[in-house]
């Protein structure tokens, strides 16, 4: 029995020691491998909206560092060999320095060094006139080349980060989507980078602002301008929404085109507004129609605050929309 329990103690050590040398040579290995520069990219993409004819659509590359080697030279480029990059956005890690290379088919995004754990992610607005559409992405560094990582090995949280993030970013951005708009709006090349969508708190809606704006464009017939704004995943500014509904005015045909300007004009009944935005819907209102100051005046003095008169003001919209409310 003794030489029994010395065998059964020997047995629980070696095996002891065989699992604590499995676990070392594990980390070892992780440790060797992963010194290494290492690049992995996720991609997201919204889901395609058509709009008059087309089909926009929204991509999100996020690039990192996973390895504990700086990188050198890290770029991720992006090609849309069917379509066209109407907005382009991009997000990095504290203090990286990134440049940007822009064309209608192309960006590129170049980050001189990457640290470990280090990461930035570029969000684009796509037009393409299929709904089936994916682009060409290349991420590549001094030395190496990119991997996709799949949305599993990222975890549920992550990827919807990340989808969250490139929506809210890059909606934002349609404002700027005619360079017409800027010179209505008296816009500087740098203000036109301005989002439309400003960052929440919350990625979940819904937001006063949005469903408002949402409200206005539905009772002007513009309900798909009205969905996309009312599920939008931030808070929009009275300014960027102004500068959307300019951008398809411009583009639509004159019968089409008093919807968008009965909507500029019910968005002057809001008494919330800015004195920017004001600037920028009457700028705009004398572009498209040359609407005159007295209605212009009479429109501002009717304003009513959302938070204090949300009947009445949703009475005086459907009014100038001309709408009757049941």
């Amino acid at each position: 029995m003794p030489e029994t329990r010395i065998n059964l103690k020997q047995i629980f050590i070696t095996a002891a020691i065989t699992c604590i040398f499995t676990i070392a040579a594990a980390f070892i290995a992780d440790f060797i491998t992963t010194k290494q520069a290492n690049l992995s990219y996720t991609v997201a993409s919204g889901p395609p909206l058509q709009l008059q004819g087309s089909y926009k659509r929204i991509f999100s590359v996020s690039v990192q560092n996973n390895g504990r080697k700086e990188v050198l030279d890290a770029y991720a480029s992006i090609e849309v060999r069917a379509g066209t990059i109407e907005e382009a956005s991009y997000s990095a890690s504290a203090d990286m320095e990134l440049n940007e290379k822009r064309e209608d088919t192309r960006y590129k995004l170049i980050a001189p060094i990457i640290n470990p754990k280090e990461n930035f992610s570029i969000s684009l607005l796509v037009s393409t006139i299929s709904p089936e559409f994916s682009p060409q992405i290349t991420v590549r560094g001094r030395g190496v080349t990119g991997s996709l990582r799949s949305s599993a090995s990222g975890g549920k949280f992550e990827i919807l980060y990340l989808i969250a993030g490139a929506v809210a970013a890059l909606l934002g951005l349609i404002s700027s989507m005619s360079p017409m708009v800027r010179r209505i709006s008296a816009f500087t090349s740098a203000s036109s980078r301005n989002p439309i969508f400003i960052p929440s708190a919350s990625t979940m809606g819904p937001f006063n602002r949005n469903e408002l704006i949402a409200y206005i464009l539905g009772l002007c017939s513009l309900n798909e301008h009205s969905r996309l704004i009312r599920f939008a995943p931030s808070e929009i500014t009275y300014r960027g929404a102004s500068d959307y509904v300019v951008s398809e005015a411009l583009a639509s045909q004159s019968a089409e085109r008093n919807k968008y300007i009965t909507a500029l004009k019910c968005m002057l009944l809001l008494a919330n507004i800015s004195e920017d935005s004001i600037m920028v819907i009457v700028s705009a209102l004398k572009s498209l129609e040359n609407t005159s100051d007295d209605e212009i005046k009479t429109l501002r003095s009717r304003a009513l605050n959302p938070q204090k008169d949300p009947v009445k003001l949703r009475e005086s919209i459907a009014h100038w929309a001309g709408v009757k409310r049941p």
